[in-house]
């Protein structure tokens, strides 16, 4: 059985890293202040783009795994992913277009002018950036009018993925609790050794929240304001222009979203003033008249200014931490990267914390088949080696054995008090034909042992009655240096 897995977060982060957890078989659960819509991540755009966002050696990595991950989703709709073309503009000056764009398909779109000199008349974007230069205004469509966006100087398209936050949050959600997991909103955690000790792995993914949390001063709240607008049939792709003022459209399943701002400011009350210049300055882009407002909505980015922070660290109380947070702009599209790396530090984590335990409890009765469960905590191994009444090894469920959850009982009202928090494994060895056996092989296994705690039960016990096995057996525990690989294998 895999630990429990308390995720800190449900803003995208949170909610990929609970899903990727909870599918590798991990008890998982998530505790938030808030979730779905009213997190950073549904005032998000959320365009699969690097924004905002350092170092480039380690987001490229992750945002390319995250695309490759999306792209897989958006063959389903119901995820509310899609794959829209993305037209990066400039107002100032020729724009360069990053190496890992090209090696997407990147393309730059000409000027008109650039277009008309050339004679080109391309597909896709520079095409139509050509074919419209020499038409009259007037005698363009809505369509062609928004093609044209000639306030622009210079610019790239690609391909990218688009999730409709008011889609794709739910998706995340629902998937996780498929699996067993649960979310719980309005939590709070003053640190994190709040968080329930049954739980042996901690994720943080607090985003902006992690100042306060871990007091991180390195992290930083970029204000972000967009404006919710009805849909634009014309506008079949996605603008961004990152020169002042900031200039984002951004086409949804049933709306479309406007921005936007880019500022240091913890300030989360929408400006009305900030809204009407965000509408102006796109309606002004698109050549379209003005739309109404649906809505406002601010978030704050967590900017890292050390970079972003996947790391693992221990508590105080010797629990493991995994540290998912600082994305910047970048939340989504560093989202199943991240939380990939965040599943790689814990499984280390666990295999490293192995390797180096030193607090073992031992127990074996009768003979046979040997279950031997262990705890993946830090400093303490629980193993508990356990001789099931089977004729023959081969016969043994070690799913389904009704000795183990007996056992397990056990250990939990005795052992527990003395060595803290253990989560119970369950393995088979079949290399051990005799209780005796492994007894007097146990010097060999722990050389630089004191002591081993050795427990047996008088024949017959019954594995149905966990009342005559507390009885029966009594638990301690001993300190040792090392664990043999022989009863760990990594």
């Amino acid at each position: 059985m895999k630990q429990r897995v308390a995720i800190i977060g449900a803003g995208v982060s949170g909610l990929s890293c609970a899903v990727v957890f909870a599918e590798h078989g991990y008890r998982t659960a998530i505790f938030a202040k808030e979730i779905g819509q009213q997190t950073t991540s549904g005032v998000a755009a959320a365009l699969w783009f690097p924004y905002d966002v350092e170092p480039a050696d380690k987001v490229i990595p992750w945002a390319l795994g995250t695309r490759q991950a999306l792209i897989d989703l958006a063959r389903n709709p119901d995820t509310g992913v899609s794959l829209i073309e993305l037209r990066q503009f400039s107002r100032t000056e020729e724009i360069q277009i990053p190496a890992w764009a090209i090696q997407l398909g990147a393309s730059a779109i000409p000027s008109p002018s650039t277009s008309l000199r050339t004679g080109s008349v391309e597909n896709g974007a520079a095409g139509e950036a050509a074919t419209l230069a020499g038409r009259p205004r007037a005698e363009r469509t809505g369509s062609e009018r928004i093609t044209s966006l000639e306030s622009f100087k210079s610019g790239f398209a690609i391909a990218v993925p688009l999730m409709d936050t008011t889609i794709y949050l739910n998706y995340l959600a629902n998937r996780f609790r498929a699996t067993g997991g649960s979310i719980t909103e309005n939590v709070r955690f003053e640190k994190l050794e709040d968080v329930d000790p049954k739980f042996e792995l901690v994720i943080n993914c607090a985003g902006i929240g992690a100042r306060e949390l871990v007091h991180d001063v390195d992290l930083e709240p970029h204000r972000g304001q967009v404006a919710v607008v009805p849909r634009i049939k014309e506008l079949s792709y996605a603008v961004v222009c990152d020169d002042a003022p900031l200039m984002y459209a951004i086409p949804r399943t049933h709306d479309c979203v406007f921005g936007g701002t880019n500022e240091l400011s913890d300030n989360l009350v929408a400006d009305s003033t900030t809204t009407a210049r965000i509408v102006v300055e796109c309606s002004r882009a698109l050549k379209i008249e003005k739309p109404n407002v649906l809505a406002e909505r601010v978030g704050l980015r967590p900017f890292r200014r050390s970079g972003v922070r996947v790391e693992w660290d221990r508590l105080r109380d010797g629990r493991t931490v995994v540290h998912n947070y600082g994305h910047g702009g970048s939340g989504f599209t560093l989202s199943w990267g991240c939380a990939e790396e965040v599943a790689n530090l814990a499984t280390e984590c666990q295999s490293d914390a192995l390797k180096r335990t030193d607090d073992v409890v031992w127990a074996f009765f009768g003979k046979k088949a040997f279950v031997i469960a262990w705890a993946e905590i830090p400093v303490r191994s629980l193993v508990i080696i356990v001789a099931v009444k089977s004729p023959h090894t081969a016969d043994h469920d070690q799913t389904t054995d009704a000795v183990v959850p007996k056992i397990a009982d056990v250990m939990e009202t005795q052992v527990r008090a003395s060595i803290g928090a253990f989560e119970s494994h369950v393995i088979v060895k079949h290399n051990f034909r005799q209780a005796s056996g492994l007894r007097h092989q146990r010097y060999g296994l722990f050389p630089s042992r004191r002591r081993v705690i050795t427990q047996r039960t008088h024949f017959p016990f019954h594995v149905d009655d966990a009342a005559v096995i507390r009885r029966q057996f009594s638990f301690g525990y001993s300190w040792h240096k090392r664990v043999r690989a022989m009863f760990f294998p990594i």
